[in-house]
């Protein structure tokens, strides 16, 4: 991560230019670093393997019967993830995976899918959702009330008692806030957009395999993060060429942009809001080099999930 530059004249004339607030922007830091922290302490293991599509299809299935959101299931696969990844019984863990499913699922809607609305499901909708995930997932594991309340603490006491959203999703929010901060909130409805569509691509690869070396949570947010702002027109071609690494060919790198719906080549774009970098990088706390790297890398990605799904196909194209 990149100091914040509080000394810097440059910067501060941009806060002030901005009107954005300094208070504002240094809590954003704050949940920038805790982001971070977090990063180096997340597992990176994908225990579940050739299973994940299956066990996903199925917990995403019991998602819609208890009424969670989009976020609150994206919450519900990063912690499962997380449980399974922390174990030192993969054996026993993966015998409850059923059971796990469930609590997890029941968990993220006590902590952060109810919106301040009490829990209308009771025990038995619960362990009847348990019970259809047998069949599907070949499992013999006691099931009862007490039994999963067991489980639930269980889990509790691996994670620390903590229930936390992804950490990409956690970075394209530090992201998107400072970005409209920084453009004193000129436009909300656009970044809220960017972070939308962003969102979609996380969820996607999140689907595909858990957050691992291969799919570092910070670099995928902020590649994400400049591939949406190019979206939306709030990123010129210009500025999106310049994020090129040196060591790409012209031609590999508009290619790769026009298979994503992006420009890939430069042109006029009188309506952009970013001509130039220093604004993406006070938004992102990002180097020019980090920004290239993580772009290359989400483009990379992208193509991937590209080729595997088409739901990518209707989602690149979708306004």
């Amino acid at each position: 991560m990149q100091p914040w530059p509080a000394d810097s004249e440059e910067f501060e004339d941009m806060l002030f230019n901005q009107a954005a607030s300094s208070d504002h922007l240094r809590q954003l830091m704050k949940l920038e670093e805790e982001a971070m922290e977090r990063s180096m302490r997340a597992p990176r293991a994908d225990v579940l393997g050739r299973q994940r599509e299956q066990v996903l299809q199925s917990m995403m299935g019991l998602t819609n019967r208890c009424q969670l959101d989009q976020d609150g299931w994206s919450c519900a696969v990063s912690l499962l993830d997380s449980y399974l990844a922390s174990s030192g019984h993969i054996a026993h863990d993966i015998q409850m995976l059923p059971l796990t499913c469930v609590a997890v699922l029941r968990l993220v809607k006590k902590f952060h899918g109810n919106r301040g609305v009490p829990d209308q499901i009771g025990s038995g909708m619960w362990l009847s959702m348990a019970k259809q995930m047998l069949p599907t997932l070949g499992r013999q594991i006691e099931l009862s009330e007490t039994k999963l309340g067991q489980h639930e603490t269980e889990i509790l006491q691996r994670m620390q008692w903590q229930i936390q959203e992804p950490l990409q999703q956690q970075w394209l929010t530090v992201y998107c806030r400072r970005f409209s901060a920084l453009t004193s909130q000129k436009f909300v409805p656009a970044i809220a957009w960017v972070k939308q569509k962003s969102m979609f691509f996380v969820r996607l690869l999140l689907f595909v395999e858990a957050t691992s070396t291969r799919n570092p949570p910070r670099e995928f947010a902020l590649g994400m993060f400049c591939l949406g702002l190019a979206w939306r027109q709030l990123l010129s071609p210009e500025c999106l060429a310049c994020l090129r690494p040196d060591d790409v060919p012209i031609s590999h790198w508009s290619s790769a942009l026009q298979q994503l719906s992006l420009p890939g080549h430069v042109e006029s774009a009188p309506c952009s809001l970013v001509e130039a970098l220093p604004l993406l990088e006070a938004a992102t706390a990002a180097s020019r080099c980090e920004l290239q790297q993580a772009t290359r890398w989400v483009v990379h990605r992208l193509l991937e999930l590209r080729a595997k799904h088409p739901a990518m196909l209707a989602a690149l194209n979708a306004s």
